[in-house]
Formats: C-alpha cells, structure tokens, sequence
C-alpha cells in the first residue's frame, strides 16, 4: 500500500444509543507480539519435529513487556503454529485471533523454538487502561446496534467540569487505546489534558474492547458515523463534563465526520480538524497517485502520471458507476490490475476498508456539510502533510464556512508538521530523512504547537462567548 489519506495506526498488537456500564463490557488482553510470515525452512523444521503438517505459521520479530506473549515466555524468533490448537498459518490468522482476546481466557499457544516444539498455557491478563500524569481514566461502554463500544474519557485532576474534546480517529481500523509512551495520540492526549482539557474517545465497532453484529472492516461509511454519533450522544450524558463544553476534533478521515456532527441535537461548542479532505475520495485517490509519490520523494512525476492514466478508468467504474471489484476485474482487466497493485485490493475491498465505505464515502457532499456546521471551526494542516497533498482542501473548508455557514472559521497551518503531528521538518528535510532511512526515527515527534493553537482557540472563542 502506498502512503495514502493515513490514519493513525498503532502495529503493537488494537442505532439505540446509550451510556452502558464499563464492567459488562470485558477488557481485551493484548498478546503483544509483531508477526511476519514463517520462512518454508522453519515450517519444515516444525513439521520434523512434530511430525504433523502445518499450513504455515508465524515468526515473532519482536515481543512487547506490555503483552501476554511475554508474560507467557514467548520470545523473538519462536515460530507461532496454532493457538488453542487452531491453526495460525499467517500473520492475518494471528492477528485477527488475538484481536478477540478478552482477560480471564485461558490461551495455550504451540511453537517452535531451536528446532523443538513447545507449547505454554496461561490465563490472559486484562490490558490495564491508560494512564497520564495527572490525569484520571475512566473506562466506559456505549451501546450501539445490539452491541457496545469502548469509551475512553480522561480528566484532569482538580478540575471540575473542564472543556471536553472529542478525538475522532482516521480510516484504519486500530484502537485509539494507546499504551506505546511514543505513540502520537497518546501525545496529543497528555498535551491536552496538561492544558486542562478533558478528552472522549470511541472505538469503532469490533476494535479494541467493542463488539457488535459488523466488524469494522465489513462496515460502511454511514455505521461508522452513526457510531461516533452513538458515542457523541453517550458524551453529553456524562455528569463529570459540561455539555455546552464540548469540542470535536477530527484527525485525517475523522474530520470529515466532524461536520455531519455538527447538525446533531445539541452539537458541539466548535469543531477542530487536522490534515482532512473535502474532495470526492475517488478525486482524492488521483492525486494521491499523481503527486504523493513525488512529495516523498519516491520516483519521478512521469511515472507517476502513467499510473494515474491506468489507474483513473477503475476510478470512474468504482465510484461514478458503483462496480464492484469483480466487476472491473471483467470491464477493464488493465485497469483492475493496476488500480489493485496500488492500492492493495482485498476480497470486496482495499485500503483495508470495504468498497462500500469508499463508495459512501465518495457520495458524500462533503462541502456542503460544512456549509451547514453553525458552529466555529479551527481548520489546521501540517506544512509537512503529504497525506492531504497539500492544504487546499483545509483552505477551502474555512472559505466554505466563513461564506455559507453564519459563522467564523480559522486556518493555521502548522510548519514542519506530519500528518502524524510529528514533526519531521520542511518537506525537503523530510525528503532527506527518507532517502537516508531515518524518517522513522523523526515521525512520531508530537508537535506541542498542535495542542498550543487548540487551547488558544478555544480560549479565545470562551472569552469572546463570554462577552
């Protein structure tokens, strides 16, 4: 997959609306492990071993102090082959098990370790929540759709009623729970709450602690909103907020929610976003062909733009004629091949989302959601964002707001800034780092100047209501 509109994604491994209580809903238990395939030499030692015939299996690069995996003694270089004696023949098959761990469950994982097979058994341990200096955490539930969603809200110690921030998360589906000290929302989150602000978090269906009838990846762009609607609407039944308080932030994929919040009952004080869209996604997609690759530094315009020209006939099939996959695979083989080596085609979808949920997504009018918010908006980009290509988009959010939506919008664009809010440098700079293999050393370097200008606007915006 190439760059894309990224989400925030952590690897560690994470409509009746209602608050539930947090204890119905069970914790996860990390495994805390980073798999890749298993080598054919280590499958054949395994099965020399065992003398039983395996389909494939996992080889742990590295193993987390936070997880199970370690608790449990696992180690890198073991060859994980079943896990409660189901088959573990890739690293998807691992992944998609541990994700439904609960704390409590008893777990027995079989491997290889130095040519031998070994097997450990234990009962998983809960992952205990976040915790920020202070800072207290509550953990919550939301119903939705039959079943229910992890909320996280953090609150300041000493403070009573404290503004409230509503971190809505990008595309992937990963958890918003973040126990990695370098992680960049669990930045953003510290810098916030410092500043006295509480925050709200809500898992999307099936990730983290949450479970429901859809998963999040089999989901469509209208029951994720409904979802974050859910969680919204939990919020403003919380007694330790004020209500009038409330602020939502979207980041990446989560500001074009943010809008369509806005026209709630009872909507929130303002919206922030950072590093968004406005343009048709499948518009969006061109240009991510067209230039992304250039602003990394990746390869030359030229051959950029001959992908775009194979890539631009799915585009249209997909989203103006709402085809299927197969169905392009049949109209137009080439462009099938081509838009699919790009952007990693699964079985009825790509970018790890469903085709439905790009298709919504591209529906959606975007721009006159924002034309309708009513509320001020703080629209920022980072200088160094290749994700939103450049800030046009962000640019033309508070032109669409300052002119159609009786109300103020603000820009500001942060310099030197990912789509990460790390920050990484201007995009030459950034360009070095990649060519010399150091970017990923730099990236996650939160930007304090992004908690800065949200507590300043907002600051201001209480001060002026005040008057």
């Amino acid at each position: 997959m190439r760059l894309g509109f990224i989400g925030i994604f952590f690897l560690a491994i994470g409509l009746i609306c209602g608050t539930a209580n947090a204890r119905n809903l069970p914790r996860r238990a990390m495994l805390g492990v980073q798999p890749i395939p298993a080598s054919a030499d280590q499958i054949a030692a395994a099965e020399k071993a065992s003398g039983a015939s395996y389909s494939g299996g996992v080889l742990i690069q590295q193993v987390s102090g936070l997880g199970n995996a370690a608790r449990m003694g696992l180690q890198p270089g073991d060859v994980v082959l079943t896990l409660n004696g189901m088959p573990m023949p890739d690293p998807q098959a691992l992944i998609s098990r541990a994700l439904k761990l609960r704390g409590g469950e008893t777990v027995t994982i079989e491997f290889l370790r130095n040519d031998m097979i070994e097997e450990r058994t234990a009962v998983l341990q809960a992952l205990p929540p976040e915790s920020f200096p202070k800072t207290k955490t509550k953990l919550a539930a939301v119903s939705y759709d039959g079943g229910q969603l992890r909320a996280i809200l953090t609150l300041p110690e000493r403070a009573s009623q404290p503004p409230v921030i509503f971190y809505i998360q990008g595309y992937p589906c990963s958890s918003v729970e973040v126990q990695s000290p370098g992680h960049p929302i669990r930045h953003f989150i510290e810098d916030l709450s410092a500043r006295g602000f509480a925050t709200w978090r809500v898992e999307k269906p099936g990730i983290g602690d949450s479970v429901g009838p859809v998963a999040c990846a089999d989901s469509d762009f209208a029951y994720e909103r409904a979802a974050f609607e859910a969680g919204y609407s939990a919020l403003l039944k919380r007694q330790e907020i004020d209500p009038s308080r409330i602020y939502v932030f979207g980041h990446s994929l989560g500001g074009i929610h943010a809008p369509f919040l806005a026209q709630l009952d009872h909507a929130p004080k303002g919206l922030i976003v950072y590093g968004t869209a406005v343009k048709p996604w499948g518009d969006y997609l061109l240009d991510i062909v067209h230039y992304q690759g250039v602003s990394i530094g990746d390869a030359t315009g030229s051959a950029y733009f001959e992908i775009a020209g194979a890539i631009k006939p799915a585009l249209y099939h997909l989203f103006e004629e709402g085809a299927s996959l197969n169905e392009l695979a049949e109209q137009n083989a080439d462009a099938h091949t081509a838009f699919c080596g790009y952007f990693d085609c699964e079985e009825d979808g790509f970018l790890s989302r469903s085709l439905a949920f790009w298709q919504e997504l591209h529906d959606q009018n975007i721009a006159a959601a924002w034309g309708r918010v009513g509320r001020p908006v703080l629209a920022l980009a980072g200088g160094t964002d290749v994700a939103i290509i450049d800030p046009r988009d962000t640019k033309f959010i508070v032109d669409v707001v300052n002119a159609e939506a009786n109300t103020e919008a603000t820009y500001i664009e942060v310099a030197g800034t990912n789509h990460f809010m790390g920050q990484v440098g201007d995009r030459e700079t950034a360009r070095r780092h990649r060519a010399i293999g150091t970017y990923n050393s730099i990236q996650y370097n939160y930007n304090s100047e992004i908690g800065a200008a949200v507590a300043a606007w907002i600051a201001n915006l209480e001060a002026t209501i005040q008057e």
